[in-house]
């Protein structure tokens, strides 16, 4: 949290396109998509003396961001069958920690392993990071066609 708020946000340009927004710590559970969306964000599911939510402008992605890039076809399934299908988050062999604790376990923490799924660590092992931010509602598109070769620039 305070990595990413604080040296990697102030050592992006154009920071000021970065909105600060309210991200919930609901604890990962097993379920379809949409359950686990709703576990993310209900209070009740938090684990004991944790924090519900916080707002900053950089966190790391959700449980349920996974299941919702794959394929529209696999969101009615459980979270973790087949949620390398046609996902476009997962196009690498990345191992990386995702912003839900890990169910029932105070010194847990959900993960992304690529030859495992879902699963949970311990804060202090190592993983990768993928940060998460939302754009500021008056950011523009200044030019570029969002492909690989011709970036989108933006502006505000």
């Amino acid at each position: 949290q305070y990595y990413l708020n604080e040296t990697y946000y102030n050592n992006l340009s154009n920071n000021n396109l970065i909105e600060e927004m309210k991200y919930y710590l609901g604890n990962l559970g097993n379920g379809t998509l949409k359950e686990i969306y709703e576990m993310e964000r209900t209070a009740s599911n938090v684990i004991e003396n944790n924090q519900a939510s916080w707002n900053g402008k950089i966190a790391l992605l959700y449980p349920s961001d996974l299941g919702y890039a794959r394929a529209t076809s696999g969101w009615s399934d459980s979270i973790i069958a087949n949620i390398n299908y046609n996902n476009w988050l997962l196009n690498d062999q990345a191992v990386f920690w995702l912003l839900s604790p890990y169910d029932g376990d105070a010194d847990g923490v959900a993960g992304w392993i690529f030859e495992g799924g879902l699963d949970d660590g311990r804060a202090g092992s190592f993983a990768g990071l993928r940060p998460v931010l939302s754009l500021n509602s008056q950011t523009l598109i200044g030019s570029g066609t969002g492909s690989y070769e011709d970036p989108y620039q933006l502006v505000y």
